[in-house]
């Protein structure tokens, strides 16, 4: 595992009146909304910023302070702070923390596997998923971007990809193929380019594919031998991701389930 820094979260510490600690989650010059802020040692206290990046711990006194912050996709670093009394200010503490960055290809096979990627936002590689014991993919909610292509291929038991909710950018194809328990690919919910091609193919429990964000398919769009899904839902994605944006290759719809 490389982590590699492409960014950095600043958070300044200050103490004001020797009660409140308070301070402001930057990352890449911006606010951060929405971070875990928790303090720990003397005193032990969780709060998240707000929509310009700051929090405030009140009524802390003398002690030994370690503040950390916690983000989706972000290392949750920690910094000290010493409290030498009740009216002693402290400014200027920062921390600089990366955001979880895996440098390469990954493969899924079992649990271990996907906590180990559970937390990161981007995949330099592909990103392989192919177990016969997992039946979902809750845990990898940080991952926006794929650079490489996401293959999802000959799952035993995988039903739903609802981890994958946040998944926006493949920079290589989505192939979704032989998996035999998979009903719909509502966990895709938010994946709006694939500049490579897509194939879902051979996913006989496959019901539905609603994929409301998806506006650009760089390559071939092709959805056969499905045998539980109809040829409707396929006709209108294309359909749809031809009003939102373009298929750039080959389109192929058949052998699905026919339907009235």
């Amino acid at each position: 595992m490389v982590r590699h820094t492409l960014l950095f979260v600043l958070l300044s510490v200050f103490i004001i009146s020797g009660c409140k600690i308070s301070g402001k989650v930057m990352l890449d010059g911006k606010p951060v909304e929405g971070a875990t802020i928790t303090l720990t040692g003397d005193a032990k206290r969780t709060t998240t910023t707000n929509s310009f990046g700051t929090f405030t711990f009140n009524n802390l006194g003398r002690g030994t302070y370690t503040i950390s912050v916690d983000k989706c996709g972000v290392s949750p670093e920690g910094v000290d702070v010493t409290k030498r009394s009740r009216y002693t200010d402290v400014t200027g503490v920062r921390i600089e923390a990366e955001p979880l960055i895996w440098e390469g290809d990954y493969t899924i096979r079992d649990a271990d596997d996907l906590e180990t990627i559970s937390g990161y936002s981007l995949i330099t590689g592909a990103l392989n998923i192919h177990t016969s014991a997992l039946k979902e993919l809750k845990g990898m909610e940080c991952l926006t971007e794929i650079q490489g292509g996401l293959y999802i291929s000959r799952n035993i038991s995988l039903v739903t990809l609802d981890g994958l909710t946040n998944l926006e950018t493949i920079g290589g194809n989505l192939m979704i193929d032989d998996n035999d328990a998979l009903t719909s690919l509502d966990g895709l919910k938010n994946l709006a380019a694939i500049d490579g091609s897509l194939y879902i193919i051979y996913n006989d429990s496959l019901m539905r594919i609603k994929m409301d964000s998806l506006s650009d398919v760089g390559d071939e769009f092709i959805v056969t031998d499905n045998a539980n899904l109809c040829d409707n839902y396929g006709y209108h994605l294309m359909n749809a991701v031809r009003s939102r944006g373009h298929i750039g290759g080959h389109t192929s719809i058949n052998d699905n389930k026919i339907c009235n």
